[in-house]
C-alpha cells in the first residue's frame, strides 16, 4: 500500500526524524524489525537517526500504521507518548513553558502546533466556567485514532504537569473535570485504567468529538517557569523554524511565485501555463519535492494573509487583496490554515 492511500495533503508537512526513531525503537522492543516498521515509508534506519534530517508527517503516519499492524498491545499509545520528552519538541516546549499564563501558553501552543508531532488540530474555548480543549481528528485514518489520541494525551499531560508544576500544587494529575473521546470503550479493564490514571476520570466513550474539560480559572494561572526573556527568544525561534519548514525551494519555489502574483482562484492550469509545462509535469515535479499543488497553495495564501494582517489591514481588506469573494470565506480558510480566526490573529499581533 502506497503512502498516498493513507494520507492527504496536510501530511506533507515536515518534522524531525526523532519521532520516527522513537517509534522504531518502541516496535523493536516488541520484536518487530525496523524493516517491517519502515516498509512503504521510503525511509531506512540510517535516515531516521540523522539528527539534522526531516521526514513528512505522512511518512510517520505510515510508520504508525505498520507498528499497529505488527503489535497488539492495549495502551501502546500511552507508552509511546511518555517517551516524547521536552527536547524532542525543540523551541516549542520552551516557548510554552515560559509563557506568563496557561491561557497564553495554549494560544502559543496551537499557533505553532506544526512544530509538534501531533496529527490532530487542537483548539480551545471557554464554555461557562470550563476550559474545553478539543482535538480535531476529522482527517486522521480511523484505525490509527486510538494510538494517536493516547500518544497526544500523554504528551500533553507531561507538558501541562511541568507548566503548572503539579507537584507543588499537591496534584497527581491535571484537574480534568471530564473527558470525551470518539473512541469505543476498551474491552480490557486494564486499558481503561490507563485512561483513568492519566486523566483522573474515565472518559465518556463514543462521543461526537474529542475534548477535555478543565476549570476555566486555570487560564489565568501563572506558570511556574515564566520568563519574559526566555519566552521572547523561544517564540522567535519557533517563528524562524516554522518559516524554514514552510518555505519551499527549487521548482516548488517557482510555483509559489506564480501563486503569489495571482489570487486564491489561481488554478493548477494557470500555474502550469505560466511555467510553460503541462499539468502532469506540474504534479509530478511537485511530488518529487514532497509536496502538492493544494498544500503549496494553502501555505502561500496562509503566509500572505499573515503578512497582510501584520501590516494593520482589516480582515475585509486582506480578503479583497487575496481575491476572496467575501470576508467570511476568507475567515473560514484562514482558520483552516492557522487554527485561528483572522481577527483573533490580528489582535494577537497588535498585542
Amino acid at each position: 500500500m502506497e503512502i498516498e492511500t493513507l494520507v492527504g495533503d496536510r501530511w506533507m508537512q515536515r518534522r524531525p526524524t526523532a519521532s520516527a526513531a522513537l517509534l522504531v525503537a518502541l516496535g523493536y522492543e516488541r520484536g518487530v524489525q525496523p524493516e517491517v516498521l519502515l516498509d512503504g515509508t521510503g525511509l531506512d534506519v540510517v535516515a531516521i537517526h540523522d539528527q539534522n534530517g526531516e521526514i513528512t508527517a505522512g511518512q510517520e503516519l505510515r510508520l504508525v500504521s505498520n507498528l499497529l499492524a505488527a503489535t497488539d498491545e492495549p495502551g501502546l499509545g500511552f507508552t509511546a507518548g511518555r517517551r516524547y520528552h521536552f527536547g524532542l519538541h525543540g523551541p516549542w516546549t520552551y516557548a510554552v513553558l515560559s509563557s506568563p499564563t496557561l491561557g497564553s501558553a495554549l494560544e502559543l501552543a496551537t499557533r505553532y502546533v506544526e512544530l509538534t508531532y501531533t496529527f490532530f488540530v487542537p483548539h480551545f474555548r471557554i464554555h461557562g466556567h470550563e476550559l474545553r480543549v478539543y482535538l480535531d481528528s476529522a482527517d486522521v485514518p480511523e484505525h490509527l485514532h486510538r494510538f494517536l489520541i493516547e500518544r497526544d494525551l500523554a504528551m500533553t499531560e507531561a507538558v501541562g504537569r511541568s507548566a503548572l508544576n503539579l507537584e507543588n500544587l499537591n496534584l497527581d494529575h491535571l484537574p480534568v473535570l471530564s473527558a470525551h473521546l470518539t473512541l469505543p470503550r476498551p474491552e480490557d479493564p486494564r486499558h481503561i485504567d490507563r485512561y483513568v490514571e492519566l486523566l483522573g476520570v474515565e472518559p465518556e466513550w463514543d462521543a461526537e468529538a474529542n475534548w477535555v474539560s478543565l476549570p476555566g480559572v486555570l487560564m489565568d494561572l501563572p506558570l511556574s517557569l515564566h520568563s519574559e526573556q526566555t519566552a521572547r527568544a523561544a517564540e522567535e525561534a519557533c517563528a524562524q523554524l516554522l518559516s524554514r519548514r514552510r518555505s519551499r525551494v527549487g521548482f516548488a519555489g517557482e510555483v509559489r511565485q506564480v501563486l503569489a502574483k495571482g489570487g486564491v482562484t489561481t488554478s493548477q492550469t494557470v500555474v502550469a501555463a505560466g511555467l510553460n509545462i503541462g499539468l502532469r509535469t506540474l504534479r509530478r515535479r511537485l511530488a518529487d519535492e514532497g509536496t502538492s499543488f493544494r498544500a503549496l497553495s494553502q501555505e502561500t495564501w496562509g503566509l500572505l494573509a499573515e503578512e497582510l494582517l501584520a501590516t494593520g489591514l482589516t480582515v475585509e481588506q486582506v480578503a479583497d487583496r487575496l481575491g476572496y469573494a467575501s470576508a467570511s470565506s476568507f475567515s473560514r480558510a484562514f482558520k483552516t490554515w492557522t487554527g485561528q480566526r483572522p481577527g483573533v490573529h490580528a489582535r494577537t499581533l497588535r498585542g
